[in-house]
């Protein structure tokens, strides 16, 4: 008996093998990009700075609610953050941008208390 050819079987694994890198790298360049960030701070919630670029959410009636989250826009630049991206918002008094560095994230117009 003559002995069925193998190279079915090695082209199938050659073609997983690529397929499992391709999804790899395209879910490595999705997340980059910040597609898969959520907003860690919700419309109407209070914060605390805590530092020159990070803040805390606390409860709006304690004495260390420093600015009340008026909206937020997802997917910006941390220069659009500074360059209009809270107009939507007159009552901003500072804006508050998170995200990865070089890449999108998330602009927080925040008001004053």
């Amino acid at each position: 008996m003559a002995e069925p050819p193998k190279k079915a079987g090695t082209l199938k694994r050659i073609l997983t093998s690529v397929g499992i890198a391709v999804l790899v790298i395209l879910g490595g360049i999705l997340w980059r990009s910040g597609v898969f960030d959520t907003p860690s701070l919700k419309v109407g919630a209070c914060v605390q700075q805590t530092s020159s670029d990070s803040v805390k959410t606390v409860d709006c009636g304690s004495a260390e609610a420093q600015y009340k989250v008026l909206g937020i826009k997802e997917k910006q630049s941390q220069a659009s953050g500074r360059l209009g991206a809270c107009n939507d918002w007159p009552d901003t008094t500072s804006v508050y941008w998170e995200g990865r560095n070089n890449s999108s994230g998330t602009v927080y117009c925040l008001q004053k208390l």
